[in-house]
């Protein structure tokens, strides 16, 4: 598996073209992947001391510590699904959903039911992926894509 980029946002070796755009107001950040080779991952959360990468399911499939680069491979929000974020304020709590924003703190819910809180998000990055084929290619590149999703009613 990759490692999350660095606090500037540059890429490892993996990635393949990176075109970036930040909301400053909302805090979320889009990633326009083209041609990459790394591990898919839809969603990072980033909190002080740690990168949350989340699959399209918003499962979280990796947790890295941000200082040393580590992957985690026993946190307990592994296999988790993000909620959304909240936030505490003095007329009750703030939800968001499906995603935290900056400031909030990202909820996990964990197998059995129960929650699970990072402590205050940094950075959302959103990642849209982009590959090319052939143009004879087209369908086997979609097979590609929802080979994992469930099965259409109907």
């Amino acid at each position: 598996m990759g490692r999350p980029d660095d606090d500037e946002g540059t890429l490892n070796e993996e990635e393949g073209r990176l075109f970036a755009s930040r909301d400053d107001a909302l805090g979320i950040e889009l990633q326009l992947i083209h041609d990459s080779r790394e591990p898919p991952r839809w969603v990072e959360i980033w909190t002080r001391q740690r990168v949350y990468w989340l699959d399209v399911d918003r499962l979280c499939v990796a947790v890295f510590d941000r200082l040393t680069k580590h992957q985690d491979l026993a946190h307990p929000f592994l296999a988790g699904r993000l909620a959304g974020g909240e936030e505490l304020r003095q007329e009750g709590v703030s939800l968001s959903n499906p995603l935290p924003l900056p400031g909030m703190k990202a909820v996990f819910q964990m197998p059995g039911g129960r929650y699970g809180r990072t402590s205050p998000v940094e950075r959302v990055i959103l990642r849209v992926r982009m590959n090319n084929v052939e143009g004879e290619e087209m369908d086997r590149g979609w097979d590609e894509i929802t080979h994992r999703w469930a099965p259409l009613l109907g």
